[in-house]
């Protein structure tokens, strides 16, 4: 089947890889990495990728709820799947089911896992260090171990936390440190040689890197993996390459005279007579709509500013400074995230002409758009 509309992802599952090894080698000592695919691996694909992250014996991925572990195990991802977060006992239930492995971070899950565990269940459990949102206290340890007694079933294999400022890692008395510090602390208490301990995201991994220091604990990377920098003034290329290509096509072009405006609101006035594309592309798709007379897309391998609001299934392009013909536009590639020639639009540049971050730009790329892996799409 064909796409009918010519807007459309495409997702390097090479480059996605590509990056895991490179990562993986960062830290040939410390083999627990796991990448995040929760959000629908954000935004490009979960069960594509994690099929992909297999290939190269990727043993651990992470996901943020129930529901999108039961998603890979429909999709026949054998690997372990870590559950970030889960509540209730018909919870419990499936994980179980589906050989889930849940991330425990309060006492009521672990109540109804003892409850319910009737098989060895490996388990991990977190600890808030500081960021102050999910996980145990340290002072909780005795009543935590107190709890696993109670059902032999389940096995303690991994202890993590999660950094709030993950960038900082290097500083002295960062808060970086100060949470190391206290995970450190909790590790003391834990005597089992077989568990891994589990705490760098990508902005701590990307520093660590930056700054030639050692990995003293399991990783979970999400941007990096997806080829986008955690801090892009700090760019970490080539250690990683970029995965994404989300691009449409000008189906349309006006010549519009001088003073006349263009998109809702009449933000835009044509200080000139203009050449405006319109691109089958908007909001709705993952075109930011704070965008709207701030953002570029490229067109003929240049940058090309957007032109008044963008609305829901389009956004108009100026195209004058180019020099072809108005006809000459119909059916050019136009590319939101990605390369074209020797240009670039990133996912770091839309996150900051937009006013968002990165995370918010990959997942708000809008279901309607396939994703396509090579020449196959989903």
């Amino acid at each position: 089947m064909s796409l009918l509309r010519p807007t459309f992802v495409r997702i390097n599952l090479d480059q996605i890889m590509s990056n895991f090894r490179r990562l993986q080698s960062l830290n040939p000592g410390q083999p627990f990495l796991c990448p995040m695919v929760k959000a629908n691996a954000y935004g490009l694909g979960d069960v594509a990728i994690a099929k992909a992250l297999e290939k190269e014996r990727c043993n651990s991925m992470g996901v943020a709820s129930v529901e999108e572990g039961m998603r890979l195990r429909d999709h026949h991802i054998s690997a372990n799947i870590l559950v970030f977060g889960f509540q209730g006992k018909e919870a419990c239930d499936q994980i179980l089911r589906e050989c889930l492995t849940p991330v425990v971070s309060n006492f009521q899950q672990l109540e109804d896992l003892v409850g319910a565990a009737k098989e060895y269940l490996d388990i991990h459990i977190k600890f808030n260090t500081g960021m102050n949102r999910l996980g145990f206290s340290a002072k909780d340890i005795p009543n935590i171990l107190n709890g696993l007694f109670q059902n032999p079933n389940i096995h303690v294999a991994g202890i993590c936390s999660h950094l709030y400022d993950g960038a900082n890692i290097c500083e002295e008395s960062s808060s970086t440190q100060k949470q190391i510090a206290e995970f450190e602390k909790i590790k003391e208490l834990f005597s089992d040689s077989e568990i891994v301990y589990h705490l760098y995201n990508s902005a701590a991994m990307a520093s660590l890197y930056r700054n030639k220091k050692s990995f003293a604990y399991g990783s979970r990377p999400g941007l990096l993996i997806y080829g986008i920098d955690p801090e892009p003034e700090k760019s970490v290329r080539p250690l990683i390459g970029p995965v994404v290509q989300f691009q449409s096509q000008v189906i349309e072009v006006h010549e519009v005279a001088a003073d006349a405006v263009v998109s809702y609101g009449g933000t835009w006035q044509a200080p000139r007579d203009s050449i405006i594309g319109i691109v089958a592309a908007g909001y709705a798709d993952g075109v930011c709509r704070s965008l709207s007379n701030v953002g570029h897309l490229l067109v003929c391998g240049r940058k090309v500013p957007i032109r008044g609001v963008v609305c829901m299934d389009y956004v108009m392009v100026d195209l004058t400074d180019i020099g072809k013909a108005p006809q000459d536009f119909i059916g050019e590639e136009a590319v939101i995230i990605g390369i074209q020639g020797e240009e670039e639009i990133s996912v770091e540049e839309v996150a900051e002409k937009s006013g968002r971050i990165t995370y918010e730009v990959m997942t708000g790329i809008g279901e309607r758009v396939p994703r396509l892996y090579g020449e196959v799409y989903i």
